[in-house]
């Protein structure tokens, strides 16, 4: 079942991100497998030759073998890891890249509950301008989990799905990879619209509270399993790469007003 998921979160988001595919056919049965833009032609700048990296259609066809052999059982994730690693390796392209450590990301957490292997590839997998995929549960309202009727803590109005996290902004899909709506609006947050991220303990399960600027509750959603090291990986991710950046955008914006102001006020001296 795990296995079943981890492909379906791989194939699902790698079509939110790429527009570019092509259908990768292994004995009559199609899988897309997402390719990353043509490789630019970069002028040599001396005698020395470096090892060109895979071209687009040979890492579509190793990607979609690895890819293919996992969803259908024929590898275990011991097997599937390795090939990844060296993959990555041999992949020169930031879009390509950004896939392989996003599969590889997941893997190590959901797969193998390695969250430092996880959060090593999931970074770099937003480097590459790409996101980090986490599985999240969720109360559909936002509502905190509470005690059942049953004596179970829970979410009253469960809904599973993902949160995706990219340089600068956050996204909340569904499990069938939809956006999660507020209204007419996509649920999407960038660093300027969050005022905190923080862990909250319900019981014995670690779920992860953002709390963002002009709304009236906080999103409070489980990572994974419920576990700490899940949520603290979140919010670690959330922290450096979304906050961080939407920070930055917002110092930037207050120094240009500062020197628009300076300048304003020498010219009217």
């Amino acid at each position: 079942m795990k296995r079943q998921l981890i492909s379906l979160m791989i194939i699902l988001a790698m079509l939110s991100l790429f527009s570019l595919f092509r259908v990768y056919a292994q004995k009559g049965d199609a899988h897309l497998g997402p390719l990353p833009p043509k490789p630019k032609t970069v002028r040599k700048s001396g005698p020395k030759s470096k090892r060109p990296g895979l071209t687009t259609e040979e890492f579509s066809i190793r990607y979609g073998q690895i890819y293919y052999d996992y969803a259908n059982s024929k590898a275990s994730l011991d097997v599937t890891l390795p090939k990844l690693e060296e993959l990555v390796k041999l992949t020169t392209e930031d879009s390509a890249r950004a896939i392989t450590n996003q599969f590889l990301g997941l893997l190590y957490l959901h797969g193998r509950h390695d969250t430092a292997r996880a959060e090593a590839a999931m970074e770099q997998a937003i480097k590459a301008n790409g996101s980090a995929i986490v599985e999240i549960t969720f109360d559909k309202k936002w509502r905190q989990m509470a005690k059942s009727r049953s004596g179970k803590y829970e979410f009253e109005d469960s809904g599973p799905g993902w949160i995706k996290i990219a340089s600068g902004k956050i996204l909340f899909t569904d499990r069938a990879n939809k956006p999660i709506m507020i209204g007419k609006d996509e649920l999407i947050l960038t660093g300027q619209q969050i005022e905190k991220v923080s862990p909250t303990l319900v019981s014995a399960f670690s779920l992860v509270e953002i709390t963002a600027y002009n709304t009236r509750k906080p999103y409070v959603f489980a990572a994974g399993d419920m576990r700490q090291e899940e949520a603290d990986l979140v919010i670690r991710l959330i922290k450096k790469y979304v906050m961080g950046k939407g920070q930055l955008v917002q110092r930037q914006k207050g120094q240009l007003v500062q020197r628009r102001k300076g300048q304003l006020d020498q010219s009217q001296r």
